[in-house]
């Protein structure tokens, strides 16, 4: 448990970006709490099946939010003329 207590400042010892020891420091935990390999490919295999599931309803809500501006009458390329319209009118008011 005590490597736990220094292991955030570790990881800033071995990277020198912020955002980087933000991502590393749960990477680390999780192997640390593994313990072992085959604890640890459990775990990734986990995550990795999480991610495709967050894949797959990602995509359904695209297909959702398509199908429903089709049935408006709403062409795909219009709502990506209007979004880039509303991020190039935002970074000029940045």
């Amino acid at each position: 448990m005590n490597l736990f207590t220094h292991l955030l400042k570790f990881v800033q010892h071995l990277f020198d970006e912020k955002e980087i020891v933000k991502k590393a420091k749960p990477i680390i935990e999780g192997i640390l709490k593994a313990r072992s390999v085959k604890r640890l490919l459990n775990m990734v295999e986990q995550l990795s099946r999480d991610v495709r599931e967050l894949q797959a309803e990602n995509q359904r809500l695209r297909d959702e939010n398509k199908a429903s501006l089709i049935s408006k009458g709403i062409k795909h390329s219009q709502v990506q003329r209007r979004n880039n319209r509303q991020r190039q009118n935002g970074a000029k008011s940045e």
